[in-house]
């Protein structure tokens, strides 16, 4: 196996940034000189060249055992390390001189995936350096400087630390690895520079340089002292030259100290200066600033002006130090150049607090509350405006007070109500009275029964015109329903909160919020075999909401019949001589499983398949269509054939497997939307299979409209709960969207009373000292990089990082690549075989579930080695032929094979495999509604034996954090639709990295 040889690593020694190598040994210049190379032929980047000029020879003191450097990666070579402790040697390392643009260049292409090198932390810890050094150019936390030396004056750049950029510069201080520092040009003396040193140095040089990079400011031919200055913050070389006239720059020396005092003051001042607003008991009185300082140290204490300046009051104050008057009213003088509020507080002796009005109080929570925060100052607001720190909002309540019947007779939901509404203010009811008085004080912060608001007055006058117009309007019998369910509306900012129902819709109301029981039906007479109780109450349920043209979506587990619940219903449309035709869209590797149970329950269902190349097309196929009861295609032909499609009219319009419109960007989706039909039909067992996002996409299908346009459902629900896991938001959605999905499961002795049992193991395997090599190798590689990336670079990350790792969890092979031998590498592998070997025995039938097509194929060589006999392997790349003939075989011949592998993307669903009753998830999908649906092609109706189900997970991986944090996060889907979901890619750097770290049990020494 081959494996990384080289790292690489910066050192930094008298200010000069040195890059070297470790292999087997350390600091070879032929080898450096090679590595360049491969960067360059990797990167397109040739700038980087050694030569006798820049390449210097100092000593490296590096942790060492029996006088042998430990290497900084597993990858290079592994010494077995006794209890004995590790001591710091000197070596002789060759090192190239870097220029700050190389340091750029090295520290850039460190993020590539260069065969052969890892870029040690050392280059990673630079590289985040180097970030922080641009966000301090980008947020202008810089200042320029004049140094003042024996020989000469300099011109300087430096960064300003302001407490956010502190706290990140501490943790780079933190993490600043031992190697940056390591080098000495004396052998005998083990460096002593602090981490502190060596990052604040950095920080000054980089900023320094990359300040001097702007010739924009350059004077061609200085006039003064002052011009020589700036150019020599724009020069490569800082000295201050000015016609030898030193007095001059001296004096101009002494002049930059002064204005630098403040900036000095508030970097070394223990305190900072803070802003309380309090607002006033009555609405005619006064707002308070309250000045105060706040410690640094201790950010919960605070201590007023007042106290400070009144020397009676002085005396009582706690020992926290030297407060510099010079400093606060240094600090007020640049809040008030910021802020005119600040600046009443100046014109007295004790410069303590200002007052000033309603209006200005709003102007100083609206405008220059954030200005002072982003410029350093604390600044305390009232609770009540930090809560909300929006217009409180306006909301309207409705009831319904009658309603008509439609043209015909019947009551639908076309049908037309008239209604009132009831103003509200936050959780405050409010006449039209008191809305009046508000429009006519034409202010935006008022006191309202005793609390001060902030009032929209744009909105406020849009309420007042639309109840005015409201009068003697109806409106739309499904709309009334889905407001009552819990729909939201923005009628141009005005929200309504709640509706009151009379009626039959009521009723109707009552019945979708499971308050009161619909009718259950008799089974179709014409159907062949007994629906079962649950199934009839799901045929019955369908037929309901088709009454009213609701859409459902039927989301029972698998295996529990959701196929002959909606024949069922089918058979009742064509008993009724209803004369339009339905359309089923499903997976291509199911259309035959429709077929067959149609054949077997439905026979009198006149069916034409729409599939293959010599389908029908346009005339010819809505001609077809009328003359049959179903339509049956695929999901790829939905979008192919979506233009004559939609022509036809269809009485239901069925999605099979309807994770397939998950995403409702895509054209598959549109499409189905697209499609118009008196009532739609979703089936899928994970209603939600990956994304709190998708029930979007699912609803929009089944109930247009209801949860509002994509933009609005992420800001209302989707955010909310994904990101806040909140729980309120989560009912809200549950409450809106439950009434039309219905999710029974098979574990439910109330639903199903004749399945066998299933068992569910976990298997916990070790990682061999190979996979864990690698392992080590990938997480260390990883943990820095994770923390310089955001956004989809981050998301980008994390997602091939669980990639990478889960492969070498499953097998070095199927990360290397390299087809090398199988045997003895993989705990994994060897606790399949000691299973097989059991299962084997006693002559029964498995399934084995692997997310990747590349690890079943693995598997498939290494089982028929093992036991010299044919092993099946379903994956997307089989013809349907292929697929249907091993499913055929599995099922139904006694000399099959007996262990059937399947990828968990083409066998985890539509499939019947009832044959077998041991299942093995051999890498985990982690999202358990994935994973039981792939269980549920064993454990459904037809197993007559009791299922075990093994899920292998290597112990001290993230495999076994995953499956704890599987087992903990099933709240939030659950409150949605009761299945669960996790979201990796959404963890904390710090989640991350503890997630990924590799565990002391993980090899089981």
């Amino acid at each position: 196996m081959e494996f990384i040889l080289i790292v690489l690593h910066i050192s930094i020694l008298n200010g000069q940034f040195l890059l070297w190598t470790e292999s087997e040994h350390v600091g070879n210049i032929r080898e450096l000189k090679k590595t360049l190379k491969i960067i360059a032929d990797h990167t397109s980047t040739d700038t980087l060249k050694i030569n006798s000029r820049n390449t210097i020879k100092s000593f490296a003191f590096l942790p060492s055992y029996k006088n042998e450097f430990i290497p900084s990666s597993h990858l290079i070579k592994e010494i077995n390390i006794s209890k004995a402790k590790p001591v710091l040697m000197p070596y002789l390392v060759e090192s190239m001189r870097l220029s700050m643009e190389e340091l750029f260049i090295i520290t850039g292409v460190c993020s590539h995936n260069i065969p052969g090198i890892i870029f040690g932390q050392s280059i990673k810890a630079l590289k985040a350096l180097i970030y922080m050094c641009f966000s301090l150019m980008l947020s202008e936390n810089y200042y320029p400087i004049m140094i003042k030396s024996p020989d000469s004056y300099e011109a300087r750049w430096l960064p300003f630390l302001n407490e956010d950029f502190e706290s990140k510069v501490n943790k780079l201080i933190e993490q600043l690895p031992p190697v940056c520092r390591c080098m000495n040009n004396d052998k005998d003396k083990v460096p002593d520079i602090s981490s502190a040193f060596m990052v604040h140095y950095c920080l000054k040089s980089i900023v320094d340089h990359l300040m001097r990079k702007d010739q924009s400011a350059r004077v061609r031919i200085p006039n003064n002292v002052h011009d020589a200055w700036l150019n020599a913050l724009q020069n490569e070389d800082p000295v201050v030259e000015w016609k030898d006239k030193k007095k001059e720059i001296e004096e101009f020396y002494k002049q930059l100290q002064q204005w630098q005092r403040p900036v000095e003051l508030s970097i070394k001042s223990p305190f900072k200066l803070c802003f309380k607003l309090i607002e006033p008991e009555k609405e005619d009185e006064e707002w308070l600033l309250e000045n105060l300082i706040q410690s640094k140290k201790d950010p919960s204490l605070f201590i007023q002006l007042e106290d400070i300046f009144n020397p009676k009051k002085k005396k009582k104050l706690p020992d926290i130090g030297i407060i510099s008057p010079e400093f606060i009213l240094s600090s007020l003088g640049q809040a008030s150049a910021i802020c005119p509020h600040v600046a009443g507080s100046l014109k007295h002796k004790n410069p303590s607090s200002s007052f000033f009005n309603t209006d200005l109080a709003l102007s100083f929570l609206q405008e220059y509350a954030e200005i002072l925060r982003t410029s350093g100052f604390t600044v305390l607001l009232p609770a009540w405006w930090i809560k909300g720190n929006t217009a409180e909002k306006l909301k309207l309540s409705i009831h319904v007070k009658s309603s008509n019947q439609g043209s015909t007779g019947i009551l639908t939901l076309n049908s037309l109500h008239e209604f009132d509404y009831q103003a509200s203010l936050g959780n405050e009811q409010i006449s039209a009275e008191e809305l009046q008085a508000m429009a006519k004080m034409k202010k935006t912060l008022i006191k309202f029964r005793g609390q001060w608001i902030q009032i929209d007055q744009n909105q406020l006058s849009q309420m007042l015109k639309y109840l005015q117009k409201q009068k003697n309007q109806t409106i739309n019998g499904k709309e009334v329903l889905y407001l009552a369910l819990g729909m939201e509306k923005d009628l141009g900012g005005i929200c309504i909160e709640n509706i009151i129902v009379e009626g039959w819709l009521k009723d109707l109301i009552d019945l979708l919020k499971g308050k009161k029981e619909f009718k259950c039906l008799e089974q179709p007479k014409s159907i062949n075999g007994i629906l079962r109780d649950y199934q009839l109450r799901g045929y019955s349920w369908l037929a309901f909401l088709k009454q009213w043209g609701l859409g459902a979506c039927l989301a029972d587990d698998m295996g529990l019949g959701k196929t002959i619940q909606t024949l069922a219903l089918l058979q009742e449309n064509s008993e009724k001589r209803e004369n339009k035709p339905s359309l089923l869209i499903c997976p291509t590797s199911v259309v035959n499983n429709w077929k067959n149970e149609i054949e077997k329950f439905t026979p009198n269902l006149k069916i034409y398949i729409h599939y293959g190349s010599k389908r029908l097309k346009k005339k010819h196929f809505c001609d077809e269509a009328q003359n049959n009861h179903l339509v049956i295609s695929s999901y790829g032909l939905l979008q192919k054939d979506v233009d004559f499609l939609k022509e036809t009219e269809w009485n239901a319009l069925i999605l099979d497997e309807a994770q397939n419109i998950k995403n409702s960007e895509t054209k598959q989706s549109k499409a189905a939307r697209s499609i118009p039909s008196e009532f739609r039909i979703a089936l899928t067992g994970t209603p939600v299979e990956n994304h709190v996002g998708d029930i979007w996409s699912l609803m929009e299908f089944l109930n247009p409209g209801i949860l509002g346009s994509a933009s609005s459902f992420k800001t209302r629900y989707h955010k909310p709960i994904q990101l806040y896991q909140d729980e309120e938001i989560a009912k809200r959605l549950k409450s809106l969207t439950s009434p039309f999905i219905l999710r029974r499961l098979k574990t439910d002795k109330s639903i199903i009373k004749d399945l066998p049992e299933k068992i569910e193991v976990k298997d916990y395997c070790n990682l061999s000292k190979e996979q864990a090599s690698i392992y080590q190798a990938i997480v260390n590689e990883m943990a820095e990089k994770i923390q310089k990336s955001e956004g989809i670079e981050r998301k980008g990350l994390v997602l091939s990082t669980l990639l990478r790792l889960k492969q070498v969890c499953n097998h070095p092979v199927q990360y290397l690549q390299d087809n090398s031998s199988i045997h003895d590498r993989s705990g994994k592998l060897n606790r399949l075989r000691e299973l097989l070997d059991e299962i084997n025995e006693i002559g029964e039938s498995t399934l084995i579930f692997t997310q990747f097509t590349e690890m079943g194929k693995i598997l498939q060589k290494f089982l028929q080695e093992q036991y010299c006999q044919e092993v099946f392997f379903l994956h997307g790349s089989l013809t349907k032929t292929k697929r249907d003939h091993m499913v055929e075989e599995f099922q139904n011949n006694p000399k099959a094979p007996k262990i059937f592998i399947l990828s968990l993307k083409a066998g985890g669903s539509g499939l019947n495999l009832t044959q077998a009753n041991h299942i093995i998830h051999f890498d985990r999908w982690w999202n358990p509604a994935v994973e039981n649906q792939a269980t549920d092609r064993a454990f459904r109706i037809g197993q007559n034996k009791n299922v075990q189900v093994h899920k292998f997970i290597v112990a001290g991986t993230l495999e076994e954090k995953i499956d704890a944090m599987i087992e903990r996060k099933k709240m939030v889907s659950e409150l949605v639709i009761k299945t669960g979901e996790n979201w990796l890619n959404e963890l904390s750097n710090e989640d991350f990295i503890n997630l990924i770290q590799l565990s002391k049990d993980s090899t089981g020494d």
